[in-house]
């Protein structure tokens, strides 16, 4: 039985994923890896010493931390001691307050100046078919049953995570991106989760997972996918044989059955006809992020300092900003509620490049 435990309310990857990035996660999602992580967060320790912390045998303790220390989630210091390797908020319900007050100011200036043009544009920059064609020889994107509403979640959702990154990652945090042992190389974090007493939902401006598959179909076409997932969809029962077959390796007939967008272009060229990100954009990211690290430094320990400052360099595309986009988009009308359905594949988008 773990003493006072803790939750992980999401979890994310920053980087390249690797071959088995689904068992990475997996192991992340078990209770005693997240104690075992945030019991050496803060200071490191030895094995006897999170075993007591957490009122664990030793021997159940060494298991795990062989995993995370394999897979670089943790690594072994000076006096066989370890500390955790993944980047944890652990906030104060004040800063929570604070950031709440920011997030939410940033996120309706950046709707105003990107997403509001990009959506009443969209017709002159998408291009829009009504249905599939018989051939893939030009680019083409289709919503499903032709909603321009799902089409929309999903477009502003995807610019808000893909296209504001405005620093490459891979250049950005440099050296701190670490490798695992599946091939990516990537930095992790996560929230924690404690009984807060907030003026606002918390968990309604949370991305609890985001991604882009990168895949071949059986005859080794390639081909992706992005998925999403907020507070604003439900991916419950999915039935994800419309789209994989085969341990998701195998693009399935039915895809055009799916209820998602699709489209002929990949990930990139999508990114790439969305308009371009001004200097304005720049300077309110700049802006932003150097709000947030100032407010927030002192609740992250010291030797994690560094790469908190370089994650803050991209803070636009934080999940906190798009979730308030999103709010922002439904508010002026620009989103329509969803129906049950449509929760299941918003957010969304299959490119079969």
């Amino acid at each position: 039985m773990l003493l006072n435990p803790i939750n992980f309310s999401s979890i994310r990857f920053h980087g390249d994923m690797g071959y088995d990035w689904t068992m990475m996660e997996f192991n992340l999602l078990k209770l005693i890896t997240q104690n075992i992580l945030y019991s050496t967060y803060h200071e490191p320790k030895t094995i006897s010493e999170i075993a007591i912390s957490l009122g664990l045998k030793n021997d159940l303790v060494a298991e795990e931390v062989e995993f995370l220390e394999d897979n670089a989630f943790i690594e072994k210091i000076s006096n066989n001691k370890y500390q955790a390797n993944i980047l944890l908020h652990d906030f104060s319900e004040k800063v929570y307050e604070e950031r709440h007050k920011i997030f939410t100011k940033y996120a309706n200036l950046i709707y105003d100046t990107y997403i509001a043009p990009l959506c009443k544009d969209y017709m002159s920059i998408l291009p829009i078919i009504d249905s599939f064609p018989a051939q893939n020889d030009n680019n083409w994107i289709v919503s499903p049953k032709n909603n321009i509403n799902v089409l929309l979640w999903s477009i502003i959702s995807f610019a808000c995570t893909n296209k504001m990154i405005l620093h490459p990652e891979k250049q950005l945090f440099g050296n701190h991106l670490v490798k695992r042992n599946d091939g990516g190389e990537n930095i992790a974090l996560a929230y924690i989760e404690k009984d807060y007493k907030l003026s606002y939902n918390k968990a309604k401006y949370e991305i609890t997972f985001e991604v882009i598959l990168y895949l071949k179909s059986s005859k080794g076409k390639p081909f992706s996918m992005w998925i999403c997932n907020t507070f604003f969809d439900n991916r419950q029962n999915f039935d994800w044989s419309y789209i994989f077959k085969k341990e998701h390796t195998e693009l399935y007939d039915n895809y055009k059955n799916s209820n998602m967008v699709v489209t002929s272009m990949s990930a990139n060229e999508l990114l790439n006809i969305l308009p371009a990100i001004s200097d304005e954009i720049h300077t309110l990211n700049k802006e932003l992020g150097e709000q947030l690290f100032e407010i927030s430094k002192s609740e992250y320990p010291k030797h994690m300092l560094p790469l908190c400052k370089l994650f803050y360099q991209n803070a636009i595309s934080n999940s906190e900003i798009t979730t308030r986009i999103i709010e922002q988009a439904m508010k002026k009308g620009v989103l329509k509620k969803l129906n049950e359905t449509q929760k299941k594949t918003v957010n969304m988008i299959l490119f079969l490049e």
